[in-house]
């Protein structure tokens, strides 16, 4: 399945262009490894992962948002700070979101 969609992106690259397809070519891939590994035991785990993936992606993105404006302008060490810093904030703005205001575990 994984290099079904990394064929796809290989032959739509051309039309997209080599930096999109580099961006997007990991995210099918490991998530559907991740998803096949954790359905065997059982569809919930395999939501619960994918669930899970979805909510990570905010901070991902964010990280990489922040390095790609801040590098260049403030250097990478303040950049890969204040990245790691914007992530965790992030993460924990999700998570909390995500727990609702009963505060429990993510469903």
């Amino acid at each position: 399945m994984a290099t079904g969609l990394v064929l796809l992106l290989t032959g739509i690259a051309p039309a997209i262009g080599a930096h999109l397809t580099g961006l997007l070519s990991p995210f099918p891939v490991y998530a559907g490894v991740l998803t096949i590994f954790a359905h065997r035991h059982g569809g919930d785990a395999a939501s619960n992962v994918l669930r899970g993936l979805l909510l990570g992606l905010f901070s991902f993105g964010a990280f990489f948002l922040v390095l790609a404006v801040g590098l260049q302008a403030i250097g990478i060490g303040l950049a890969f700070l204040l990245a790691t810093g914007t992530t965790l904030v992030i993460q924990g703005l999700t998570l909390r979101a995500a727990r609702g205001a009963g505060g429990g575990p993510v469903p």
